[in-house]
C-alpha cells in the first residue's frame, strides 16, 4: 500500500543590495576668503611639502593661503562689524539652515540604507544536492519511541523521494532481536533504528536527524496546510472526538504535530498515511525556509547536509512504505510487502555495495551485555546482512569462531573474518541454509 505526492520546490532568488552613497560639499574658492586686516605672525613655508605624496602636493598648491604681512605688534586686530543689510542677514540665514538640511538628509539616507540592508531576507544559495545519499528522519514521542520514521533519499539534482515506515513495522533489531521498529530507538539510540533498517532493505544511510517531543512546533511561526485522506480522531470520555477532518485545512504548529505523533482511533496504516500528509507539509516549509532544518539536524553535520541538498532538488517525492498487516490480537503489526519494484525505484542510489549481501548469524559467546549490538551494526555499515542476533549455547568462548555454513559459505566466511580482524575460520558440513556464516562471538571480541 502507497501513496505518492508530489511537490515542486522552486530554488530560492538570491537577493543583492549594491549601496552606492556619497556626499558631494560644495568647495570653497580661497580668491573668495574675506580680506584678513590683521593677523598674528604666522610661518608658512615657502616651499611645498616634501613627504607629501604627488597627489596632495598639487593639492597643497592649488588651495595655499597667500601669505601676508604681519600687522603691527602693538595694534591688536579689529573686529569686523556685523552686517546690518536685511538682505545680507537673510541670505546668511538660508544658507545656514540650508546647510543644516543637507547634512540631515545625508544622516538619515544613510540610515535607511544601511537599514533597508540588515531588514532585507538573507538569500541563502540553493545547497549542492549530494546524488545517491540518504538521511533518516525520526520524530520521538513522550516515552521515547520512534513514533514516525523517513527516508530521505537524494536520487538527483531532479528527484528527492521521502519514504514513512510505520512505528509498528515489525524488524529485525541488530543485538536485540525482533522488535517493533518505533521501540528500536528506546533499545538503543537513533544508530539502532538506522541499522534496522539499512539491514532490512540493504542501503547506506549517511545522516540521521531528529524530532521530539516540541521541536516541529518550535520551529514553526506560522499555520501549515495539511491535506488529510482520513480524519484525525481522538478518544475523550464520550467517545471519538473529531480532531482533523478529510480535505485541505491550515492548522496551528502543536496541531500539526498532534497528528504526527498520535495514532488516534484509527489504524496503523491511517496513521501512517496521516504521517505522511503531515511530513508533505513540513518538509515543503523546510524548503521555503532552509534554515530550519538546523533546528532538528544541528547534531549531525552529514544529515543537515543531506536534508538540505534534497529539499533544493526540483521534485520531493512523499510516500509510505507498501505494508500488510501481520500477527493478530490488540497490537496491530506491519511488515513490509515484498515489492522489489518500489524499494528499486526509491532506494537504488544508496543500494550497498556487496551483492547479494552475506547473510550473517550473530551470537554472544561471552557475559559482555550490548556487544552484539556494536560488532552487528559495524557488519552492516560494511554491507552484510544480519538474520539474526543471539546469545550463544554457552558464554565461555574464549576465542571468536566464524563459521562457514557448508563450503559454499567459505567465501563469506573470509571476508568477514577480515572485516572483523579477528577469529578463526570454521567449517560446518552440514549447513543450516538459513544463514552463509554463524558468528560466536569469544573473549577476543571484547575491546
Amino acid at each position: 500500500m502507497g501513496s505518492d505526492h508530489i511537490t515542486t520546490v522552486k530554488p530560492a532568488l538570491k537577493r543583492s543590495i549594491n549601496l552606492a552613497e556619497g556626499l558631494n560639499l560644495p568647495g570653497s574658492d580661497a580668491s573668495n576668503l574675506p580680506e584678513v586686516e590683521e593677523v598674528r605672525p604666522a610661518e608658512v613655508p615657502a616651499d611645498e611639502p616634501t613627504r607629501l605624496p604627488k597627489r596632495l602636493r598639487r593639492r597643497w598648491r592649488s588651495h595655499r593661503v597667500p601669505e601676508v604681512e604681519p600687522a603691527e605688534a602693538d595694534r591688536p586686530p579689529e573686529p569686523r562689524p556685523l552686517p546690518t543689510d536685511p538682505r545680507v542677514i537673510r541670505r546668511v540665514v538660508l544658507a545656514g539652515v540650508l546647510a543644516v538640511l543637507m547634512v540631515a538628509g545625508t544622516i538619515v539616507g544613510s540610515y535607511l540604507w544601511y537599514q533597508q540592508d540588515s531588514e532585507a531576507p538573507v538569500s541563502v544559495a540553493p545547497a549542492a544536492v549530494v546524488e545517491g545519499s540518504s538521511v533518516l528522519v525520526v520524530a520521538t514521542d513522550l516515552d521515547e519511541k520512534a513514533i514516525s520514521v523517513g527516508v530521505m533519499t537524494v536520487a538527483s539534482q531532479e528527484l528527492t523521494s521521502v519514504v514513512i515506515f510505520p512505528s509498528a513495522l515489525l524488524i529485525e533489531v541488530p543485538g536485540f532481536g525482533t522488535h517493533r521498529l518505533g521501540d528500536a530507538h528506546v533499545l538503543g539510540g537513533l544508530d539502532s533504528v538506522r541499522h534496522a533498517i539499512m539491514n532490512e532493505l540493504g542501503i547506506d544511510i549517511a545522516g540521521v536527524a531528529m524530532l521530539t517531543p516540541g521541536d516541529l512546533a518550535a520551529t514553526l511561526d506560522r499555520n501549515l496546510e495539511v491535506t488529510l485522506t482520513d480524519p484525525f480522531l481522538q478518544p475523550d470520555y464520550q467517545g471519538a472526538v473529531v480532531t482533523a477532518g478529510v480535505g485541505t485545512a491550515s492548522y496551528a504548529p502543536d496541531e500539526v504535530e498532534a497528528m504526527l505523533l498520535t495514532v488516534g482511533t484509527g489504524g496503523e496504516i491511517e496513521f501512517l498515511q496521516r504521517q505522511r500528509s503531515v511530513w508533505e507539509a513540513y518538509l515543503l516549509e523546510l524548503s521555503r525556509t532552509p534554515g530550519l532544518v538546523d533546528s532538528f539536524a544541528d547534531e549531525d553535520e552529514a544529515g543537515a547536509r543531506i536534508l538540505k541538498s534534497g529539499l533544493a532538488a526540483d521534485r520531493v517525492v512523499t510516500t509510505v512504505a507498501p505494508v500488510r498487516q501481520v500477527g493478530v490480537g490488540g497490537s496491530q503489526l506491519l511488515g513490509l510487502e515484498n515489492d522489489p519494484a518500489f524499494f528499486d525505484l526509491h532506494f537504488a542510489p544508496v543500494r550497498q555495495a556487496l551483492n547479494p549481501r552475506p547473510r550473517v548469524e550473530l551470537l554472544n559467546g561471552t557475559r559482555e551485555v550490548g556487544i552484539t549490538a556494536a560488532i552487528a551494526g559495524d557488519l552492516i555499515d560494511a554491507g552484510f546482512w544480519i538474520l539474526r542476533t543471539d546469545n550463544a549455547d554457552r558464554s565461555t568462548y574464549r576465542d571468536t569462531l566464524v563459521v562457514a555454513q557448508g563450503a559454499a559459505g567459505q567465501q563469506e566466511a573470509v571476508l568477514v573474518r577480515d572485516h572483523l580482524g579477528f577469529g578463526e575460520i570454521v567449517i560446518e558440513q552440514s549447513a543450516s541454509g538459513s544463514v552463509d556464516v554463524s558468528v560466536i562471538l569469544g573473549a577476543d571480541a571484547v575491546r
